[in-house]
């Protein structure tokens, strides 16, 4: 999944930074997560539609910064020397290219790839030119690809009568996201924590949570007329919690600031410093010690963030 992954990523830097078409929003249709396992762990769709306004947004930002000209032909010329040109690039790439995670475990056949191309054939040289060539399938209407015959296996394997789309942690956070984006991702917590707890502490099981069991994270990228905008919201199954608006502090932001990163004091209601506590020993992390060298516990370094708060750059 490398080469998909370095195309992908150059396509993404090219269309940024080459231009888009026209201006008007175009109906990219139902996600590929109508047809993905109720189960699968992760899952990213990219916006690949050129005359998108999301895209033409971002390329008016870009525009701002000096050395563009001089940073599209760069990449043009790394395209080259992959064999590809950016037409047949955008040709294969369709409205979006969808990832679908099926778990953590192996990479192999973990990951599987979606996309509505519109042309197929393009799609198909491209992912199976190069020494590492990647195996395609027709499911759903859908063009899947991944490393191997046994990931798209295990893909249509565990796909059942109801799919991540129906998914009531999935509906609900998706739901929430802008309508239209440059990228939206939703990931299973619950799964990477596990996964995560595996790596950390040899398959100790999950980390201990003190309020609730957090279950999904959803997140967008946004352009906008005066910058790039992430939002996410997360779900946690004991603790009803959306996330929130910019705040009020957010009109303390100078005007010229091209950055900024707002908290909502969410430590008081999701116990966070109880949960870096719990943390088990073999997870890497020795708190006491950090402590030491701070000369300050975590919880006067908690109460700074009960509240509200905001850090800009300008």
């Amino acid at each position: 999944m490398r080469r998909l992954l370095s195309l992908l990523a150059m396509l993404v830097l090219v269309l940024a930074a080459g231009g888009c078409g026209g201006g008007d929003e175009s109906d990219l249709g139902e996600s590929a997560a109508s047809i993905a396992p109720a189960n699968a762990a992760a899952y990213l769709s990219i916006n690949t539609d050129l005359d998108s306004d999301e895209w033409n947004e971002l390329n008016r930002l870009l525009d701002r910064f000096p050395g563009k000209d001089r940073l599209v032909a760069a990449l043009r010329d790394s395209l080259r020397e992959e064999g590809v040109e950016l037409d047949d690039l955008r040709a294969a790439a369709g409205p979006t290219v969808e990832l679908v995670a099926l778990g953590f475990e192996d990479a192999d056949t973990d990951l599987v790839g979606l996309a509505q191309p519109s042309d197929e054939q393009k799609l198909r040289e491209l992912l199976e030119s190069g020494d590492e060539q990647l195996v395609l399938r027709e499911i759903e209407g859908w063009t899947a690809f991944a490393e191997s015959e046994a990931a798209l296996d295990r893909f249509e394997q565990a796909r059942g009568s109801e799919s991540l789309a129906d998914r009531d942690a999935f509906d609900q956070l998706m739901s929430k996201l802008p309508e239209q984006a440059l990228a939206k991702a939703w990931l299973d917590t619950a799964r990477a924590r596990e996964a995560l707890a595996g790596f950390a502490g040899g398959g100790a099981g999950p980390l201990p949570m003190s309020a609730g069991t957090p279950v999904a994270l959803a997140a967008a990228l946004e352009a906008e007329e005066d910058g790039a905008r992430l939002v996410a919201h997360f779900l946690n199954e004991d603790v009803g919690f959306e996330g929130a608006d910019y705040g009020d502090l957010a009109e303390e932001v100078p005007a010229d600031a091209f950055a900024f990163v707002n908290s909502h004091g969410q430590d008081g209601r999701l116990k966070l410093t109880e949960q870096f506590r719990n943390l088990p020993a073999g997870a890497g992390f020795d708190l006491e010690d950090v402590e030491r060298l701070l000369g300050v516990t975590l919880e006067d370094v908690s109460t700074l963030f009960n509240q509200e708060s905001v850090l800009w750059v300008r």
